[in-house]
């Protein structure tokens, strides 16, 4: 499941910055600090995952604004499940501590990000370990 994870976050998550009237990509990418691995690491400590057995998978999409101080700020859910798995991801985003600001030229510039939030319905044997707890 983690190899899965990671595949989204590498592979879904796309960071942009905005003038005016252009589009264009910054040098050096917005990150999380640690990377991908610590960003994988900081979901699964706090995701509060309310699937059941009977629900199916979901991700939910979330655009944010990565600051020049690394703060997220503009926080969006572009693709949602439902309201309560939407409000877990806003959730972990607004929790997350600040990011590696994105660069363009040698100074930090404003980030647009977008990246899933991946829910996995548990397996019946997760499920009544995590109802015994």
């Amino acid at each position: 499941m983690k190899c899965i994870f990671f595949l989204f976050i590498t592979c879904a998550s796309t960071c942009f910055a905005q003038a005016e009237d252009e589009t264009f990509f910054p040098e050096v990418e917005a990150m999380f600090p640690g990377g991908a691995q610590a960003i994988r690491d900081f979901i699964d400590a706090n995701l509060r995952n309310p699937l059941t057995p009977k629900d199916q998978d979901c991700k939910v999409y979330v655009s944010f604004v990565v600051r020049e101080n690394g703060e997220l700020t503009d926080l969006k859910v572009e693709k949602g499940c439902s309201p309560l798995l939407d409000e877990e991801a806003l959730r972990i985003y607004r929790i997350m501590p600040r990011w590696i600001p994105g660069q363009l030229n040698g100074t930090y510039i404003s980030t647009r990000c977008r990246m899933p939030i991946p829910f996995y319905a548990p397996s019946r044997k997760e499920w009544r370990k995590r109802m015994k707890n």
